[in-house]
């Protein structure tokens, strides 16, 4: 080796030991210079840094509930039968006994007032008399003291008539619940076309939404002992840390959450669309209580306004719904004993009012579910003389129960 070659590689190790030596004082520079930073900006971006990893965790415990799991095509199929049966339930069939009521409401539309209920009077005093001189007029028309023409307007008319007395009556018997609410409430009613709006409110329980909540997060904790292999390996993994397991927990809460929400709001609205397409929906700001089946709620909410406390309480219960399913995944541990006891809390009230036990049917959770029923045994009751109190105590009670299951859950998976 030449010289020069040799001094070169000297000179080499020289800068390789004096960079090796001068590295402590840079990291130390380095921190110094971090911690010559405000306190604030600090915590600022510890913060930013544990948010990022707490949303990537809810990423992940999204994307393997919707992807991974491929459950996202089941889901999508609900969807399209929930499309279907919607249109097919909130479709208004055009008879003559609608049309003719529906007719008679527009014609009245608004408040209640001793000019429309004349109206009806007069109405009425016209049929009758059209369906009782039906006999004087084929009597008539056979002595040939009328012409053919006359008798036959007037058979037309006859027609009309019977057809009408229905729908007819169906109007009277809501201008007499109209005028009894204003004696006893004071609550000046409307007449309007109310099929729209019934067919919104009493729809029922959305069974495809909670068969979607179910299906989708039955698996949040109990898959995790069986996501590699039979031996839980998966769980172990994930319980390395007692901090990462409080966070793995808190995302998958979080994650079915948003689920759920995004679930209930979209059902909901397939929902809405539906109605909204098939009828009328008139008087949106008419008191609720013009309504027959809301009696009982005196409460000053419009039939619109009506509609704002119909989708909290469905999108409520879906989400208290998603987490008692998740509590439950983690206690049971397995999907069919959570599918058992889900099937148990939509079956078991059904049940008790088959064998004539009213309990059932008025403290179950599928009321709640479907928003309207609940609303009316709540006003029906009016605990502490309010429409509400009875609706307030339930959602506290299921509330404080999901609580404690999700309590219990967190234990076992913390631990």
């Amino acid at each position: 080796m030449k010289s020069e070659d040799l001094y070169r590689a000297i000179g080499n190790i020289d800068e390789k030991w004096i960079a090796l030596a001068e590295e402590p004082e840079k990291k130390k520079a380095m921190v110094s210079e971090k911690h010559k930073r405000p306190l604030f900006v600090r915590k600022k971006e510890k913060l930013c840094s544990s948010r990022r990893f707490a949303m990537s965790l809810v990423g992940a415990e999204l994307y393997k509930t919707l992807i991974s799991s491929r459950l996202i095509f089941v889901v999508l199929l609900i969807v399209c039968l929930k499309i279907f049966c919607a249109a097919e339930i909130h479709t208004a069939a055009i008879s003559h006994p609608y049309r003719f009521y529906a007719e008679y409401m527009n014609a009245l539309e608004g408040e209640v007032t001793e000019e429309k209920l004349s109206r009806l009077r007069e109405e009425r005093e016209r049929i009758d008399r059209t369906i009782s001189g039906m006999e004087g007029m084929e009597s008539a028309y056979t002595k040939g003291e009328i012409p053919w023409a006359e008798y036959a307007a007037y058979c037309d008319d006859y027609a009309d008539a019977v057809s009408r007395e229905g729908s007819l009556s169906k109007a009277e018997a809501q201008a007499a619940y109209l005028t009894a609410l204003e004696a006893e409430t004071g609550i000046k009613g409307w007449f309007f076309n109310s099929r729209g709006w019934e067919s919104l409110y009493t729809g029922g329980a959305d069974m495809f939404l909670y068969t979607a909540i179910l299906i989708l997060l039955g698996g949040t904790f109990a898959a995790e002992y069986f996501s590699v292999g039979e031996d839980g390996a998966a769980i172990r993994i994930l319980r390395t840390m007692k901090r990462g397991r409080s966070q793995t927990f808190g995302a998958k809460l979080v994650s079915s959450l948003v689920i759920a929400l995004c679930l209930a709001v979209g059902f909901n609205l397939i929902d809405c669309i539906a109605v909204f397409r098939s009828f009328d929906m008139p008087a949106a700001s008419a008191p609720l209580a013009s309504m027959p089946i809301f009696e009982n709620v005196s409460a000053s909410v419009t039939v619109g306004g009506y509609l704002a406390v119909f989708l909290l309480l469905r999108i409520a219960a879906a989400l208290m719904l998603a987490m008692l399913v998740c509590a439950l995944s983690e206690i049971l541990s397995r999907s069919v004993p959570l599918f058992g006891a889900a099937a148990a809390l939509a079956l078991l009230p059904a049940l008790c009012d088959g064998l004539g036990m009213t309990a059932g049917q008025r403290f179950r959770f599928l009321n709640l579910f479907a928003g309207t029923p609940i609303v009316l045994s709540s006003a029906e009751y009016a605990w502490f003389g309010s429409d509400w109190s009875m609706l307030t105590v339930c959602l506290c009670a299921i509330g404080m129960t999901t609580a404690l299951l999700l309590s219990a859950a967190k234990r076992m998976f913390v631990k």
